[in-house]
């Protein structure tokens, strides 16, 4: 048992070893020379940030993944994390060297190897990080032998697709590295059949890898419908990182910078949230897992969501204002004035505070009733007391506030003589 320990605790130190070994040379990559590296790093503020943070992200991993399997050893998911803080730089630097290295200019050794390496690592990663990672999360174990027996079916194809194209002939391009890398497969073997699989490798492993991870969707709702106390919070902390990420990278600027305004992607908050994408979900595991202020998350969300909805009707109010005075003042002065903004200003500042109250008021009975009752409870109850200083009627008014707010199975009061 002691060796077993000795053997584990070895390999977790060796893991983050070699991921900070593998990010640090990842990092030198442009210092080393690498030009079409160097010029992607240098091309603006927002890709240096973007491409640091997921750089530090499979650090990350390794990291939070250590700490858990030294604390919360029983839980595989920090086991799995120590795979991906590998896997995941690894693959980073891989690809960079291998775009290093097929440039003229550079004419590195070991081309061939690293986007073999790559075409492996992809894949993998993929299903650990988006298949595996859900599924297991939070307790570590599958929910049940026959969602066991689907997610391990559906990561068996893909699988057995890319060990197919590992040892394809041909350029790997087609056989399922992203890309337009011309490069051979340096393990091809000449079998005649396996040439024919081109098309099929080339399709084949996106399909099955997404196929796999509606699966691992269904079971990680299946798990959320399931749950309750702290594994229910664990699961409401790793939904409001995803929720919160999707719609501000996508709506907040994928669709407003392909549509409306593409210099946004070059800005400096792209990159950071770019960065706090990558980075979050693996913080957001470690702090779910260890229940750090695990209770938190329900005030966060009513706060997000009171102050998004605020933020909205704010805007909404502003906008409206402006375009209005400004078309009343453009009307009878034939100019545009700085009144209008000046106005709407003021109007803002005066609805800040009863728009949120009314707003906190419509969250709270909307989804938190439970706990808003309980609050409308204690408040009657107060309201009482300063009304009536009857005893037998302020006793049976707190039983019954006590009863409403927390229902409990059983209540009794002792009243102390003076």
């Amino acid at each position: 048992m002691t060796t077993n320990l000795n053997i584990k605790a070895f390999s977790g130190w060796l893991a983050l070893a070699l991921s900070l070994a593998v990010t640090t040379a990842n990092a030198a990559l442009p210092a080393a020379g690498c030009r079409s590296f160097a010029s992607q790093w240098s091309e603006d503020t927002a890709n240096i940030i973007a491409i640091t943070g997921m750089m530090l992200s499979g650090l990350l991993f390794a990291v939070i993944g250590r700490l858990l399997t030294i604390y919360r050893s029983e839980n595989r998911i920090g086991w799995l994390m120590t795979i991906l803080g590998v896997a995941l730089p690894l693959n980073s630097a891989l690809s960079n060297y291998m775009e290093c290295a097929i440039t003229p200019e550079s004419s590195l050794p070991f081309a061939g190897l690293s986007a073999w390496l790559v075409m492996i690592l992809a894949t993998l990663s993929i299903l650990l990080l988006f298949v595996l990672l859900p599924t297991l999360y939070p307790t570590g174990h599958f929910i049940s032998k026959g969602w066991r027996s689907a997610i391990l079916s559906s990561l068996s194809v893909p699988l057995f697709l890319a060990a197919l194209a590992a040892v394809a002939p041909g350029p790997m391009t087609l056989n399922g590295i992203t890309g337009a890398m011309p490069i051979d497969n340096p393990f091809g073997l000449p079998l005649p059949w396996l040439r024919h699989l081109e098309a099929v490798l080339f399709s084949g492993i996106p399909l099955t890898t997404i196929l796999a991870i509606l699966i691992s969707i269904a079971a990680f709702i299946t798990r959320f419908r399931r749950s309750s106390g702290d594994e229910r919070q664990q699961f409401k902390w790793f939904a409001y990182f995803l929720m919160t990420v999707v719609f501000v990278h996508v709506a907040g600027f994928e669709v407003i910078g392909a549509v409306f305004y593409p210099p946004l992607f070059e800005h400096w908050s792209y990159g950071l949230v770019v960065a706090v994408s990558f980075n979050g979900f693996p913080l957001v595991i470690g702090l779910a897992i260890f229940k750090y202020r695990l209770y938190d998350i329900d005030l966060i969300i009513r706060r997000t969501l009171a102050y998004s909805m605020l933020t909205a009707l704010l805007a909404l109010v502003y906008f409206t204002i402006v375009t209005l005075l400004q078309g009343l003042f453009a009307t009878f002065s034939r100019q545009q004035s700085t009144a209008a903004v000046v106005i709407s200003t003021l109007a803002i500042a005066a609805l800040f505070n009863p728009l949120r109250l009314r707003l906190q008021a419509f969250i709270d009975r909307r989804f938190y009733r439970r706990g808003y009752d309980a609050q409308k409870t204690l408040e009657n109850f107060a309201a009482q007391t300063r009304n009536d200083v009857e005893l037998a009627n302020l006793t049976e008014g707190l039983l019954h506030s006590i009863q409403s707010a927390l229902q409990p199975e059983k209540i009794s009061l002792w009243l102390k003589k003076g």
